[in-house]
């Protein structure tokens, strides 16, 4: 008895995936993308300078935002070294308590300081930098230009 060999079946060919085109539209402009809440964002928050003109006069830098994180700098820098003497204050509001004190910091020399040298950690809805300068090297004859300014990362 021969055998007989079995045929096999022809190879079936790939059929390719049909897509749909999507008629571009025609002077409208794509819809904005959609945020993820859940991520979070960095952003300048305030920046800017200003000079105090007396002993009295305080400058209160404010961060007033949904619940935050902030970094930034303070720049000291033009303070005139062995004269001049600047407080800074934070402060902060939460759970019906407003402007609560953290802590003073007194500097008596030019610098620039980071808020991190402030305190380890700054975070919350509402803190507030207090800037007097309490003395100066000529009776306030001179302005001094005092800048700032805060990053907060925020949702």
């Amino acid at each position: 008895m021969a055998k007989t060999a079995k045929k096999r079946p022809a190879p079936k060919t790939a059929k390719r995936a049909s897509t749909k085109r999507a008629a571009a539209s025609r002077g409208l402009p794509p819809p904005p993308p959609r945020p993820d809440k859940r991520l979070k964002k960095i952003f300048v928050h305030s920046e800017g300078t200003f000079v105090l003109h007396n002993a009295s006069e305080i400058k209160k830098l404010v961060i007033k935002t949904p619940a935050f994180d902030v970094g930034g700098w303070i720049d000291l820098s033009k303070m005139a070294p062995g004269g001049d003497n600047v407080e800074i204050s934070v402060r902060a509001s939460f759970a019906n308590r407003t402007n609560v004190q953290y802590k003073n910091w007194g500097f008596s020399s030019p610098q620039l300081v980071s808020i991190g040298d402030l305190g380890n950690y700054f975070a919350g809805s509402h803190i507030e930098f207090w800037v007097k300068q309490t003395t100066s090297s000529n009776n306030f004859a001179t302005p001094v230009e005092y800048a700032y300014q805060f990053v907060v990362e925020s949702q």
